[in-house]
């Protein structure tokens, strides 16, 4: 199922998941390069975001 090296440990469980909507090619032109960069600055932001609204909701119901 998976190729992992041999020193690995591992637990995997299988899931099915059907495929909606795939796409085969992106075309992307020279400007596009910093987007997958962009992406994940924007993830980060956004998580840090969530785990400070989440922990001012632990601080305030204690």
């Amino acid at each position: 199922m998976h190729n992992l090296p041999q020193n690995v440990k591992h637990n995997v469980i299988g899931m099915i998941v059907p495929v909606k909507n795939l796409v085969e090619t992106v075309d992307l032109t020279a400007e596009d390069i910093f987007l997958p960069m962009l992406e994940c600055v924007v993830n980060a932001i956004i998580s840090l975001q969530q785990s400070q609204i989440e922990n001012s909701e632990k601080k305030n119901s204690d």
